[in-house]
């Protein structure tokens, strides 16, 4: 049986079973994407160790293994912050659930009176930063088991439980 016009049985915009449910499930569907939407927006930010302006950029993925959040904007200082929030990550010590890292990067001025290289960044306690850098070769340490005990707390108090 067809559904709309001429059918061989009725003549109108009737819509078949399969339709019905296909229509349905699509309400659903979106009901359901518009409520993820206003948590992300509304909700998840509230738990993060570093005020989220509402004008931030969301960004939902689902990597390899785990969920991912990111939140993005430039603060009046120029500092570019990302913070990003992440369920348990594949290979994490299994304390990790469900935490926030937060990141800020500064572009570099190679000229003037006053010229500085880039700043990048990650948040390891209030107000508390580390180099990017530091925070990889920590990530790596902990992976091999050769972390210090600096290494260690570094990534511990930078993923921020919800």
């Amino acid at each position: 049986m067809s559904s709309g016009g001429y059918s061989g049985v009725t003549y109108g915009n009737q819509l078949s079973l399969e339709n019905q449910e296909a229509e349905v499930t699509a309400k659903k569907n979106e009901a359901e994407v518009q409520e993820r939407i206003q948590f992300l927006k509304n909700e998840l930010p509230k738990t993060s160790p570093i005020h989220i302006p509402e004008n931030a950029t969301i960004k939902d993925q689902q990597k390899r293994g785990y969920q991912q959040v990111k939140y993005e904007w430039t603060s009046k200082d120029g500092y570019k912050y990302l913070s990003r929030w992440h369920t348990h990550t594949p290979g994490a010590p299994n304390y990790s659930q469900n935490t926030w890292v937060v990141e800020r990067k500064k572009p570099g001025i190679g000229y003037g009176k006053t010229p500085r290289g880039p700043v990048e960044e990650v948040m390891v306690g209030k107000n508390i930063w580390i180099k990017k850098s530091e925070w990889k070769k920590a990530i790596a340490a902990r992976k091999s088991g050769n972390a210090t005990k600096q290494q260690k707390e570094w990534l511990d108090n930078g993923h921020w439980k919800v």
